[in-house]
């Protein structure tokens, strides 16, 4: 990946104004393990921030990389959290996880391909205030739900996975056991079967330029 010099220059003049994120315990979601989360992801983004001021496109592709692994981890470990207090607004919390971290994936697609085409500053900006929208509005709904949630993240097993289905699907034979496996523990509906269906949601990373462009374009517009 090449950036060329106008593009640094013009990254180092827009983000001349330092625009850090700090921490603020009005932010708190009141469960120290979330907090914690949402100050690690403060301190990526500020990371980002400093980089994107005389960016090497290596050093942005890292960052990107560990926003992402980060906010994964960090959505997984939420959404424990609400399916163990029984939050009745789970589904709609997760899909605006899922919405974001599709477009950040979209986004280190497109700079991946091409430097250049990303506004570092507008990225920092949308990153910034999504966070920030989130952490103090869709994640505060479920503070009233928290009382007694100390154990949330080591939830039970999950009763509400549903009926058992038989499904027909062709693998290479080396992977018949493994998939047996898998569906063997996805029947438990414990927290190794929604760790593991999990990891394959958000695991399923690759998607056509196409794809990415649309996804990514109100983020590069500055919209």
């Amino acid at each position: 990946m090449i950036l060329t010099d106008a593009a640094r220059v013009r990254a180092a003049q827009n983000l001349g104004e330092s625009m850090e994120f700090t921490w603020n315990e009005s932010y708190s979601v009141g469960n120290e393990i979330i907090d914690n989360d949402h100050r690690g992801l403060f301190d990526t983004l500020n990371s980002l921030e400093s980089a994107a001021k005389w960016p090497n496109p290596e050093d942005i592709a890292v960052i990107l990389e560990t926003l992402i692994n980060y906010t994964r981890t960090h959505f997984q470990r939420e959404e424990r959290l609400m399916r163990g207090v029984g939050y009745p607004e789970f589904d709609e919390h997760q899909a605006k996880h899922d919405a974001f971290t599709r477009k950040v994936l979209a986004i280190r697609k497109i700079y991946h391909e091409d430097p250049d085409s990303v506004d570092l500053v507008k990225l920092v900006e949308f990153l910034r205030g999504w966070l920030l929208r989130h952490i103090l509005g869709s994640d505060r709904d479920y503070i009233p739900f928290l009382d007694g949630a100390g154990e949330a993240l080591m939830e039970p097993a999950d009763a509400s996975v549903g009926e058992n289905l038989t499904l027909e699907v062709q693998v290479p034979e080396k992977y018949m056991e493994t998939i047996a496996r898998c569906a063997i523990l996805l029947q438990s509906g414990d927290a190794e079967a929604r760790s593991l269906a999990d990891y394959v949601r958000f695991t399923f990373d690759e998607m056509e330029p196409d794809e990415a462009r649309k996804l990514a374009a109100g983020v590069l517009a500055g919209e």
